[in-house]
């Protein structure tokens, strides 16, 4: 384990080396071609810079306008998932995880021990996984997944 330790930590340090030669050679490319530039370049890019500058903060504003709106919409419907779920917590705990349908409940309580010991999840030997979490949070996951994926695709 600790041969495994070591060798991550190798690679870590190299790929920070080589990412911190990378930005140091683009860094003095920049520099040298600021210094020999002609006064007519200078001013063409100095007129550029300006521009995509505006442009830039322009199109930041429009990202952070369009933020704010899927902000103000999560929210809100998290609250409302929220209130749902709040509603419905006994009965969906209940449904899902306490009394699920087709169980004979021989052994259960070792189930419901590991639920306690884990955090509210637990997988099974055979795979099976029973989340409690996941149980109780459903609401909330109906009223945010439309937004949040129309938002990030």
């Amino acid at each position: 384990m600790e041969h495994i330790k070591k060798l991550y930590a190798k690679h870590c340090e190299k790929a920070v080396k080589d990412y911190v030669s990378e930005v140091s050679a683009i860094l003095t490319y920049l520099h040298i071609a600021k210094n020999r530039c002609e006064p007519k370049t200078k001013t063409q890019k100095d007129c550029m810079f300006t521009l995509l500058d505006k442009n830039l903060k322009k199109e930041c504003e429009n990202v952070k306008k369009i933020l704010n709106d899927v902000h103000t919409t999560l929210e809100k419907l998290l609250l409302e998932g929220a209130k749902k779920a709040e509603r419905n917590c006994v009965e969906r705990a209940v449904d899902g995880v306490l009394y699920p349908i087709n169980k004979d409940f021989r052994g259960y309580h070792k189930t419901l021990k590991a639920l306690c010991r884990n955090s509210g999840s637990f997988r099974s030997g055979n795979g099976n996984t029973v989340d409690l979490n996941y149980t109780l949070t459903k609401p909330m996951y109906e009223h945010i997944n439309r937004i949040l994926l129309s938002t990030f695709r």
